[in-house]
């Protein structure tokens, strides 16, 4: 098959660590929270998922963040891990469900938890080798599938690796419809043609995969590029020149990824927003990306600490912590 009129890709974990995946030359970045225990498998959170994060959205790539499923460990508590990591229920799911994850019913499980945390799973990644391998499970009525088909194993640039597949792979199975296709695990791409990549295909338009992501735009506080700060908003405004606006979306990304001195990134964030009224932020959607990083970072540790039993009591001390952060970090 030829290139035209497909979107391009990658999915990436802690094995592309030192790369800068907004450099690379795709439109869409789904990236790895963590891999829950199952089959021989442990729990891993993935160390590089803020940077990949951060990188995505500064480079105006369309985001996703993936979690392995695993299910040695409850669904539930599948989707407490991806949330210790990703508290931001505005940024969509991709689930990756292969060896370790259990059956069908494990599956919708998993995503019907999700959707009662408030994220929406807008993937599904199901290889055909495991759907068959756990007795080939109805599919229909979940996201659309990530299909993973490679005509070979060889080091490749996208459109030579993507010509060898034929045009089966995008076959669907289940009862569901393949969206996205995963056709090397191998892939090169500038700047680093010495990395392996896994490589995507989406059969459409930037909008439309957009709209598969539940909406995400060029315009989003996610997503911005240099070419949104060119617009007669910011370049005939004064108040609000590009360099603010730059400083702007990185406080925000920031924030989002849960990175350090998240205190600080608010402060900044919040001084940024009263100096430029234009920004299509509140104050209060900046508060709420706050106080989920909060929670996100401290809740497993005070869950622990109580113990199950004392749940709501830990849920009250993450809240307090919240808000006083928040307070201190504004002032």
């Amino acid at each position: 098959m030829d290139t035209t009129g497909v979107l391009r890709g990658v999915d990436v974990s802690h094995h592309q660590e030192g790369l800068d995946v907004g450099r690379l030359p795709v439109d869409y970045v789904i990236a790895r929270t963590a891999q829950a225990a199952g089959g021989r498998y442990g729990t891993t959170r993935d160390r590089a998922y803020a940077k990949h994060k951060v990188n995505a959205i500064r480079g105006g790539k369309l985001f996703c963040s993936y979690l392995y499923l695993g299910n040695a460990i409850s669904a539930a508590a599948n989707v407490a891990l991806h949330a210790s990591i990703e508290p931001d229920r505005g940024v969509p799911v991709m689930v990756d469900w292969e060896d370790g994850s259990g059956d069908g019913a494990f599956l919708r499980a998993v995503i019907s938890e999700f959707g009662k945390a408030g994220y929406r799973v807008v993937l599904t990644y199901a290889p055909k080798w495991y759907w068959q391998k756990v007795g080939s499970p109805r599919l229909d009525g979940l996201p659309p599938l990530v299909s993973s088909r490679y005509p070979d194993n060889n080091p490749a640039g996208y459109e030579a690796q993507y010509e060898k597949c034929p045009a089966s792979f995008w076959n669907g199975y289940g009862g569901n419809t393949v969206g996205v296709l995963q056709f090397s695990s191998s892939g090169r791409l500038d700047p680093y043609p010495g990395n392996n990549l896994d490589l995507l295909a989406f059969r459409g338009t930037r909008p439309q995969f957009a709209a598969v992501l539940g909406g995400q735009t060029q315009e989003d506080d996610m997503a911005w590029t240099e070419a949104d700060f060119n617009t007669p908003l910011f370049t005939d405004n004064p108040g609000t020149p590009a360099a603010r606006v730059v400083r702007f979306r990185d406080a925000m990304s920031e924030l989002r990824a849960g990175m350090k001195s998240t205190t600080a990134a608010l402060q900044q964030a919040l001084q940024l927003l009263a100096d430029s009224p234009d920004l299509p932020v509140t104050e209060e959607r900046l508060k709420e990306i706050f106080r989920e990083v909060v929670r996100g970072e401290t809740g497993p540790v005070v869950r622990e600490v109580l113990g199950e039993d004392n749940a709501a009591q830990a849920d009250a001390i993450v809240d307090e912590l919240a808000q006083r952060l928040q307070i201190g970090g504004a002032a």
